[in-house]
């Protein structure tokens, strides 16, 4: 009698184990984090990187679903489990080729928050990540960028300098002429402003490899588009913009914005 009331306590216990770790992941999928860290904080004996290993055997084909994954573990208190579960993660995305698409910026991001503990190659996640955007961009598309800008833009504003200091690097006339109406594909006005300048300062650096008039002709145009976007109060972004504005001088012709716009709208007219 006592052996069959100790089995069904362990079974009970058992039961609410399993119950407390399913409830953890539906809460982490679903993306109700508190709720996840409160029921994690309960289990027993539960490995969380195991945990998610799981969730990402069923899940990780969905970029969205891995983004929710690690928000989950953004948010865990200990850095010792973050960095056990960060190590699982580096190894999930490259099973599945995640670790060259979105996610892998947001794990990049993340994770150097404890670059004294561990420090992935970068250059294997956020860097793959930052060289297949730079080809799309280049053969004018927009899409996975705008829509990566627009859904998760503080972890853009963190990889646009990588970005453009690549598309500095690996420079192409052709690859600039697809990009010209780039800016204007993006959501917010400062990251529309960024773009501009990346776009001039990469061209300003190449100047002497290219026929730059046709180019600054239609950022001109460009620049004049973002600018009727911006409102007036917002000052920071206008300040910006005034000095993209001025990028317009530096060109060995020595014209300025306005006389770049006006020959658009000449052309234009033709």
């Amino acid at each position: 009698m006592v052996g069959e009331q100790r089995h069904l306590i362990e079974q009970a216990w058992q039961y609410g184990a399993q119950l407390q770790h399913e409830l953890m992941l539906t809460s982490m999928e679903s993306d109700r984090v508190q709720r996840a860290l409160v029921l994690h904080s309960m289990l027993v004996n539960a490995s969380l990187a195991e945990m998610v290993k799981e969730s990402y055997q069923t899940h990780g084909a969905d970029g969205r679903m891995v983004v929710r994954m690690l928000k989950f573990v953004r948010l865990l208190p200990g850095a010792d489990e973050r960095v056990a579960v960060y190590k699982q993660l580096a190894e999930l995305l490259k099973s599945n080729g995640q670790d060259g698409r979105f996610p892998a910026v947001i794990f990049s991001t993340d994770v150097r928050q404890l670059e004294d503990r561990y420090k992935p190659d970068h250059a294997q996640y956020e860097g793959k990540v930052v060289e297949r955007w730079l080809a799309e961009l280049q053969a004018g598309t927009f899409h996975e960028v705008v829509e990566f800008a627009r859904d998760y833009p503080e972890y853009f504003a963190r990889v646009e300098e990588p970005l453009y200091e690549t598309l500095k690097q690996q420079w192409s006339a052709e690859g600039l002429d697809r990009m010209v109406s780039f800016p204007n594909a993006l959501p917010v006005g400062v990251q529309r402003v960024r773009a501009l300048r990346a776009l001039l300062e990469t061209l300003l650096q190449h100047q002497g490899e290219q026929n730059n008039d046709v180019y600054l002709i239609r950022l001109a145009h460009e620049t004049g588009r973002v600018e009727a976007t911006v409102g007036q109060a917002d000052a920071a972004v206008r300040q910006a913009l005034d000095d993209v504005k001025k990028l317009f001088e530096q060109f060995k012709y020595q014209r300025g914005f306005p006389d770049y716009e006006a020959l658009y709208k000449l052309f234009k007219g033709l």
